[in-house]
């Protein structure tokens, strides 16, 4: 994984995220609860992930939705 500056990854009391392998990570990015972000995905800078992310997507900011 890759993961820049100033990246909050946290748990909920729902549970916590998962990163799979070889993601990246934009500075700047939040992934929060129990999500799972899928092998080879992107998340862009300042990007808020609250929902699974594919394996291969890539998410934009604001509310990361893929593209």
């Amino acid at each position: 994984c890759r993961v820049n500056q100033q990246v909050t990854v946290g748990h909920t009391e729902r549970g916590q995220p998962v990163i799979g392998d070889r993601v990246s990570i934009g500075a700047g990015a939040v992934v929060v609860g129990p999500v799972t972000v899928g092998d080879d995905a992107s998340i862009g800078a300042n990007a808020t992930v609250v929902r699974d992310v594919p394996p291969g997507a890539v998410m934009l900011a604001p509310a990361a939705v893929p593209r």
